[in-house]
């Protein structure tokens, strides 16, 4: 049997054992040992742990970005700029359509990071979402939806900087401009699955894409129970009560702005949240700050 045809039946056990399992990250790891059976069969064990020790050490700077955004959120979310970005939006976004588009604009906006967007914009719309009684599976998929394309398609992001590595491979790539960001931007129009995504997306904030499968599951369940989540994701979950303390937009924009200014100007997405959560620290609770800081 050819490795080409074990590739692709390894990618089909992940998938489907994904799907029927629930546990993607056992299905990897399973897929990962069989392979390394076929590749180096009695020195399996000692070749993968080989990988697992490389592939740690080449994705530090991942493990490090995801540690900091998590520090960045429990600092935005102890100042409380989230809530008071949700009270202008309480105003704006009386109806679901416009909670949706805001929803969708919030993405496109914060384009530096796929998990940057899911977690600040998740952060300050989950309350709103809780209120006018909106699934959270909606808000889930609006910014899984939005992030990742939005991301993919501008070079300075995360994902672009990666595909961008991959692509001055190639030389039919570096043909089509002088530089590779010019090559990179020549070549996003035909990033074709990001672009019918964001067309998807906003279809469905307008009311014109209709619901689907487990989004109409979602819609059918809050009006039959009021719940805007699962009983299968309530460990994950918690009602956002309406009691919340006050807080201030500015505690929001200012560092949000901050961080994809200096993220544009560094070009260096590590220096950009240290930078932002060094203004964070002082409208942050001082009980979070000094969780987050005393390393």
């Amino acid at each position: 049997m050819s490795l080409g045809l074990v590739s692709v039946l390894l990618i089909l056990f992940v998938v489907i054992g994904a799907i029927a399992t629930k546990r993607v990250e056992i299905c990897l790891f399973l897929a990962c040992l069989i392979g390394a059976i076929v590749l180096y069969g009695t020195h399996a064990l000692s070749e993968l742990g080989g990988i697992f020790v490389e592939a740690l050490e080449n994705n530090a700077w991942v493990m490090l970005i995801v540690l900091l955004l998590g520090g960045f959120i429990a600092l935005l979310q102890s100042s409380n700029g989230h809530l008071g970005f949700s009270k202008i939006v309480d105003k704006i976004c009386d109806t679901e359509r416009k909670t949706l588009l805001m929803t969708f604009l919030m993405g496109v906006v914060i384009f530096i990071e796929e998990l940057l967007n899911a977690m600040t914009i998740g952060a300050c719309m989950k309350t709103h979402y809780d209120k006018k009684k909106i699934p959270r599976e909606t808000l889930a998929y609006l910014l899984d939806a939005t992030g990742g394309p939005i991301c993919v398609m501008i070079p300075i992001s995360g994902w672009g900087v990666c595909l961008m590595s991959m692509f001055v491979q190639e030389d039919a790539f570096l043909s089509l401009g002088s530089n590779h960001i010019k090559s990179y931007l020549s070549a996003a129009p035909f990033c074709f699955y990001p672009i019918a995504t964001l067309i998807i997306v906003f279809l469905f904030c307008m009311g014109i894409m209709p619901k689907l499968g487990g989004m109409k599951k979602a819609y059918k369940r809050v009006e039959d129970t009021g719940m805007v989540y699962s009983e299968k994701s309530k460990k994950y979950n918690q009602t956002i009560s309406e009691n919340v303390v006050d807080g201030k937009i500015i505690d929001f924009i200012i560092p949000v702005g901050v961080l994809i200014a200096l993220t544009v100007i560094t070009g260096d997405l590590i220096t950009a949240v240290i930078g932002v959560q060094i203004t964070l620290k002082r409208n942050a609770s001082s009980a979070t700050a000094e969780r987050l800081f005393h390393f």
